[in-house]
């Protein structure tokens, strides 16, 4: 599917003009008995999930407008498809801010409701074949697993901020039955180990290193204690997180090829309930190769940082070394591992 979507936000019941006022002046009455003035309005970023499936729908909302402008107490009063653009729609809602309403020159509170439609400008053939398939049930089977990899997408880039471990795990809880249901726990599943591998990281000493150096070496984390005594050490941990990313790769091949034998679902079906969220089972093959590269060129990477003569700086567009020949073999090695690493990130390994 080309990535040549354009989401379109109609937000209805507040089609008065925006104010050029910032949002961090204090609210004042501009006329009384006048309906609150939108001062900052931001757009709800498109679910992920929707686009790949090219779900539109709507969220109904009732909020409260507080005298100083902020939004609270949000409630949703009706979504269609459920599930899938609520959490959105309430996040985007939650940073609106208004001119409040006024009574006898003075602000008070305001109970508001609004309705967001999302909808996307595309093509039939940026869809998937099988669109045509997707039925309320399935509609509501992706809803799902939507929400609970988009929090698993925000515990890897923010952490277990406002509580979204629990919310994954209330997601994960078992909804479906029959061949959805198998589909559900292979997700689940999954997710799990993801999460395990989360965790682990947290207390790896290399943490994010690798990418970081190869991409971008003046944000890695204490640049500064890359030297040769501690290359055996990175050494040793960047191999267990190969081992570890080798072994998801695996538990995705076994147990997709379990799911196959259990599930009375066609081929194409099951591939638009999986690949959309793990990558094709075809692809899988790839990483496996994709890994391999990768190990042998971090390999020779840490060798030559053992190995290295003279000295060395961690500078923001690379690693600087005073010996010519170790800088081109750096630089060579750079240029072979930035595509592998960024695609084992974007896959997300």
């Amino acid at each position: 599917m080309s990535n040549r979507f354009f989401p379109v936000f109609l937000i209805l019941a507040l089609s008065v003009p925006m104010l050029s006022v910032s949002a961090s002046e204090p609210a004042e009455c501009v006329e009384d008995n006048a309906d609150p003035i939108p001062v900052e309005r931001a757009a709800p970023a498109y679910p992920h999930q929707a686009m790949m499936f090219c779900l539109t729908g709507s969220v109904g909302l009732e909020f409260t407008i507080e005298t100083s402008g902020r939004v609270t107490d949000i409630e949703i009063i009706d979504s269609t498809p459920s599930r899938i653009f609520e959490r959105s729609a309430r996040r985007a809602t939650s940073q609106w801010q208004f001119v409040p309403r006024c009574v006898d020159g003075s602000p008070v509170e305001h109970r508001q409701r609004t309705v967001i439609d999302f909808e996307l400008d595309f093509e039939a053939e940026d869809c998937p074949s099988t669109i045509d398939r997707i039925d309320d049930e399935l509609t509501e089977f992706i809803a799902k697993l939507g929400t609970s990899h988009a929090l698993m997408a925000e515990i890897v880039l923010h952490g277990d901020s406002e509580g979204l471990v629990a919310e994954l795990e209330r997601s994960l809880a078992p909804e479906f039955e029959g061949d959805l249901g198998d589909v559900e726990s292979f997700h689940q599943v999954m997710i799990e180990e993801m999460m395990d591998q989360v965790r682990a990281a947290e207390h790896q000493y290399c943490a994010g290193y690798l990418p970081l150096l190869v991409i971008m070496p003046g944000l890695t984390p204490n640049p500064d204690a890359l030297d040769r005594e501690s290359a055996g050490r990175l050494r040793d941990c960047i191999e267990e997180q190969l081992q570890t990313n080798r072994d998801r790769l695996e538990a995705f091949k076994s147990g997709h090829a379990s799911l196959e034998a259990s599930v009375d679902l066609d081929e194409e079906l099951l591939d638009l309930l999986i690949s959309p969220f793990f990558g094709s089972i075809d692809a899988a093959g790839d990483m496996d190769a994709l890994l391999d590269q990768e190990a042998a060129l971090v390999d020779e990477l840490l060798t030559l940082f053992e190995q290295a003569e003279g000295s060395w700086r961690v500078q923001p567009q690379g690693i600087v070394f005073s010996n010519p020949v170790q800088q081109e073999t750096y630089d060579r090695l750079r240029l072979a591992l930035l595509p592998i690493a960024t695609e084992m990130e974007q896959e997300g390994f």
